[in-house]
């Protein structure tokens, strides 16, 4: 795991400074660590979505997840692959477009959100520039297909706000509070708070855990980059494990996932050229993953 740190760029340097220069990253995971991200008030936003999920069931659920968005409650979701293990986690997805926000109950939810996507959605703009230009794109075609990220059709770019409720002490057997999965689209953007759990594998296949650092914003590649790049950069396989002391399994965790997507009708292959890895529609590939882990 590297952990980088790019400060301030001064008004008066050499012409063809760089914050990064093209290389081929053998890692699974970068964080970038940052001042701030826009202003953004990561402990404000986790508070205010936090208190949906401590309403009531029945609450939440006016909120059902609808045509892709709205709220998702535990084990509607099995990343894992296993549907019969039990997966504590509770959700809440959002596009741009997304008009069902819970503000009669929590005021403050829908701003929060807006202003925490929109903050995600600016660095993924950054983070697929700079993506372009290490890998050596041309045409600005990894610019173009994420065009419609804002739209609202013809793209499922999307926010999770995930909230992980305090585990049980009677619990089933290989009880988890994330199964262990890849991301589906180019990156995912990740906010987490200081609970702790998060763990992800190595080349090597161990698990290693990816302790939180305060204002670290986690992007992991995702399975159509790493069918951009030929297996250059790996999807990184993650898992949030239930914690080992009963103290911290008495907390809730919280995250927000900020899932980038090709735009739908783009095909992702390979950009050398090279390799056997067949062309895959981008809105195809996203639905394949989806029924495998979706539980209705």
């Amino acid at each position: 795991m590297r952990i980088l740190y790019y400060p301030p760029v001064p008004s008066h340097r050499p012409e063809g400074t760089m914050r990064c220069g093209a290389h081929t990253d053998y890692g699974t995971i970068t964080l970038l660590l940052q001042d701030s991200l826009g202003g953004l008030e990561i402990e404000k936003a986790f508070s205010s979505t936090g208190k949906f999920f401590e309403l009531p069931l029945a609450v939440k659920e006016k909120y059902d997840r609808l045509d892709g968005q709205g709220y998702l409650a535990v084990d509607r979701q099995k990343l894992g692959g296993d549907s019969k293990k039990h997966e504590l986690r509770e959700s809440f997805d959002v596009e741009f477009c997304f008009n069902r926000y819970p503000d009669e109950e929590i005021p403050d939810f829908g701003a929060s959100v807006v202003h925490v996507m929109t903050a995600l959605d600016e660095l993924s703009d950054k983070l697929i520039l700079a993506l372009q230009s290490a890998l050596g794109v041309e045409n600005n075609f990894l610019v173009k297909a994420h065009s419609r990220k804002r739209e609202p059709t013809g793209n499922h770019t999307l926010m999770r706000i995930l909230y992980y409720p305090p585990v049980p002490s009677h619990r089933p057997e290989g009880t988890m509070r994330c199964g262990a999965h890849t991301d589906y689209g180019t990156i995912t953007l990740l906010l987490q708070d200081s609970l702790g759990g998060l763990e992800v594998k190595t080349r090597s296949g161990a698990w290693v855990p990816v302790p939180p650092l305060e204002g670290a914003v986690l992007v992991n590649v995702a399975d159509l980059l790493q069918r951009w790049t030929n297996n250059q950069l790996i999807a990184t396989e993650h898992r949030v494990m239930v914690p080992a002391t009963e103290h911290l399994q008495k907390l809730p965790r919280r995250s927000i996932a900020y899932f980038v997507h090709p735009d739908d009708d783009v095909m992702v292959e390979p950009l050398d050229g090279k390799g056997s890895l067949p062309p895959v529609n981008a809105e195809d590939w996203l639905n394949k993953r989806y029924k495998e882990t979706y539980q209705y």
